[in-house]
């Protein structure tokens, strides 16, 4: 319970999961954190009844690890990444190589705090969403690997870029599940795995209303499942949906439930952010209305202010 005027007081929701963060948070807010910080907020978020929070500290020292084990340099990895404070964008696909490289010593820092965060998280009993892999490789790959076929994504009018690798290449399912294998060998088992895809821009896919198009986002979704599930048969999904009332010209109907498709139900967590933007800011419909439940996928209401 939560303390007021000096009285315990209790409280109980219907609700299994309790959501907490937003994916920039981890660059506009809390990029920083040392450990005492962090000790602070997770006791604020055991006082209000939080469970599942975002926990993606440490993310690209696991990238930095499965990207050496494909056979890259440390100075093309080094390359590849971008500066602290723009980790958020580069996880999504939007950047990459702004304000780069960082030291080696940021890395191991970041794995010895996260080690910290999730034995607290787990402490008071929460179920922390880490991250995994959703598609987005350094350029370089494709001197290890010349038939990669990476497609360039862009963000910001074509000003900032990412590189994605299809999911029809055995690649794709590969990196995942070594992805998670990794995190899983450095922190433990772990039950959900937040993995954004398409962030804020186009669809790096054939064009809208084609049936490639959907036949590659239904294999998207597959082979990022079969990425986590290879390496955990019992770990959930988790994807941020802000995008799906910010660009209702890209995700209709036909192209989420196409992404959705292959992913067992019980197995795909879909985060409603920003539903107060749908009626306050953009006057549209109700993210879980027009997507009619989200297709039968488990999903989260969730509020931007």
């Amino acid at each position: 319970g939560a303390w007021a005027n000096g009285s315990a007081t209790e409280g109980s929701t219907p609700f299994r999961y309790r959501y907490y963060f937003n994916v920039v948070t981890f660059g506009y807010t809390m990029v920083y954190w040392d450990w005492k910080r962090w000790e602070q907020e997770i006791d604020y978020m055991a006082l209000h009844g939080i469970n599942a929070p975002l926990a993606l500290v440490a993310q690209e020292a696991i990238s930095a690890r499965v990207f050496k084990k494909l056979g890259l340099t440390d100075e093309e990895i080094a390359n590849y990444f971008v500066g602290p404070a723009h980790l958020p964008w580069m996880r999504m696909g939007n950047i990459s190589g702004v304000d780069g490289p960082m030291p080696k010593e940021w890395h191991e820092d970041q794995i010895k705090l996260q080690h910290k965060i999730l034995k607290r998280m787990r402490e008071l009993g929460m179920k922390p969403i880490c991250p995994g892999f959703a598609g987005f490789v350094p350029q370089a790959l494709t001197r290890v690997f010349p038939d990669a076929k990476l497609v360039e994504t862009s963000w910001c009018s074509g000003r900032f870029h990412n590189w994605m690798i299809m999911p029809n290449n055995p690649l794709f399912e590969r990196i995942g599940t070594m992805f998670i294998q990794e995190w899983e060998k450095e922190f433990g088992k772990n039950e959900h795995y937040l993995i954004d895809s398409f962030n804020e821009m186009e669809v790096p896919f054939p064009p809208h209303g084609s049936a490639e198009r959907y036949e590659l986002l239904a294999d998207y979704g597959d082979k990022v499942y079969s990425s986590i599930r290879n390496a955990n048969s019992d770990a959930i999904w988790v994807m941020q949906g802000w995008m799906f009332g910010f660009q209702r010209n890209i995700w209709d109907p036909a192209t989420l439930s196409a992404l959705c498709s292959k992913v067992p139900d019980d197995k795909m967590l879909l985060l409603d952010e920003a539903v107060d933007y749908n009626k306050h800011w953009w006057r549209s419909q109700f993210n879980w209305d027009f997507h009619k439940g989200f297709y039968n996928k488990l999903w989260i209401y969730g509020r931007n202010s």
